[in-house]
């Protein structure tokens, strides 16, 4: 198919205009002529050879794409296997640190109890 200068695809607008007296119905007439070699139709062959290369290029960005998906899952696994170390080592610490603060308290307790006992024991005494 052959494309049409601007000039042309003007004129046959105008005398297709006065002759039809139908703008709408010309235009879609002069659609079928493209203005510019690039507008010509596509072939069914080039659409395909197009469509081809289409398709691989998706395939290779879903092996890209699987490929990236696999390293960051690998990258998501070791870190978290990383923070499940510290968490275990700080809950550790904070267990050592509670049982440390209860026996500390216990002492207290126990001490200052007895102290009272002895005071008391005292007070009584010489009361």
């Amino acid at each position: 198919m052959m494309s049409l200068t601007e000039r042309s695809r003007h004129k046959l607008y105008e005398t297709f205009t006065d002759l039809v007296g139908d703008d709408q119905a010309v235009e879609e007439m002069l659609s079928y002529f493209p203005a510019r070699d690039v507008e010509e139709p596509v072939t069914k062959e080039y659409l395909r050879a197009e469509l081809a290369v289409v398709r691989t290029e998706i395939g290779d960005l879903r092996t890209e794409l699987h490929t990236e998906i696999g390293k960051l899952r690998t990258e998501l696994h070791t870190e978290i296997g990383g923070l499940r170390g510290e968490l275990h080592a700080e809950i550790g610490g904070l267990r050592a640190e509670v049982v440390q603060m209860a026996k500390t308290t216990q002492t207290w307790v126990i001490s200052t109890g007895i102290s009272l006992a002895g005071l008391m024991l005292a007070i009584a005494r010489f009361g």
